[in-house]
């Protein structure tokens, strides 16, 4: 979940739903920035519309009933942000 500060900074958020956690986060947030740019990869190389999403880029039956707030153009931004913060980071 991308999160807004107080300040106006954005930061992710990472949670594990599975109760006491299955250590998922653990390993996405040592490599964050293989996660970060193979989701970049994934979003825009998808061939459905930029307003919109599909079950190749954004879509799960989990968010379903987001589907028709997801947007290729959003998530993109995000990505690429995020992307950027990375290796700005030196990760």
């Amino acid at each position: 979940m991308v999160h807004s500060g107080a300040d106006g900074r954005s930061g992710l958020v990472l949670f594990d739903t599975v109760p006491g956690g299955a250590g998922s986060v653990l390993r996405i947030a040592t490599a964050l920035d293989t996660a970060i740019r193979t989701a970049l990869r994934r979003v825009a190389s998808c061939d459905c519309g930029l307003e919109t999403s599909c079950y190749g880029c954004l879509r799960t039956p989990r968010n379903e009933r987001h589907h028709e707030e997801l947007s290729r153009r959003a998530a993109l931004a995000v990505l690429r942000s995020l992307h950027g913060l990375a290796r700005s980071a030196g990760n």
